[in-house]
């Protein structure tokens, strides 16, 4: 039909439009450091998250006519190298070559104040983590992904509960590959969700029932 080829050529590469490029210096951040990680909030598609090489994080919003940076997120000290957010919309989860993983929170009361925002929680991992989502049924759990080394060679999947100030493991699950993401597929209210783990090294994908 005419609405259809309508919409396959607005949806087509080359009809894309750009509206924003970001750039300029990150507050109290190297002046070109590189985006490691973008993560779209799930319930407001004019917000995003840019993870950086340095460890710096910025929560943006976009539209039409404007592009802004909201808040930096301070204290990673190396490469994000996964970000979520939470179906609230208030919080997003970091996960960092810096062996953390930290719980953020990203109101409109501290995009108001325009100020540095500092992790509410911070979980200290052996190794480098890799990925992190928050579960879809509850939100208070967290699924960790941790890449060994030298000093810790196992790979690890984590479950973290968020109980008050601090992050209480749940299960642990070591893995023969090198965790690099994940993803949920739910299957309606009455049903479990499934996780599945991937691993670019060796092609190799998980899936677990959670």
């Amino acid at each position: 039909t005419a609405k259809a080829k309508q919409r396959d050529r607005a949806t087509h590469p080359k009809n894309w439009k750009l509206m924003h490029r970001i750039r300029g210096k990150l507050e109290s951040g190297p002046s070109k450091d590189v985006v490691s990680r973008v993560r779209f909030s799930p319930t407001d598609p004019s917000k995003f998250a840019l993870g950086y090489e340095s460890g710096a994080i910025r929560i943006c919003s976009a539209s039409l006519t404007q592009f802004k940076n909201d808040l930096l997120l301070s204290g990673h000290s190396d490469r994000i190298e996964d970000l979520d957010w939470d179906s609230s919309n208030m919080f997003v989860i970091s996960a960092s070559s810096d062996r953390t993983m930290r719980l953020w929170a990203v109101s409109k009361e501290n995009e108001k104040k325009n100020n540095v925002v500092r992790a509410l929680i911070r979980y200290c991992a052996e190794s480098a983590v890799t990925a992190s989502r928050f579960c879809p049924q509850n939100n208070n759990n967290i699924v960790v992904a941790c890449r060994g080394n030298k000093s810790f060679p196992k790979n690890v999947l984590l479950v973290l509960n968020v109980d008050s100030d601090e992050f209480k493991v749940l299960q642990r699950v070591d893995l023969d590959i090198v965790p690099r993401s994940f993803v949920f597929a739910e299957h309606g209210e009455e049903h479990d969700s499934e996780l599945y783990v991937s691993s670019s090294q060796d092609g190799t994908v998980l899936r677990f029932d959670v």
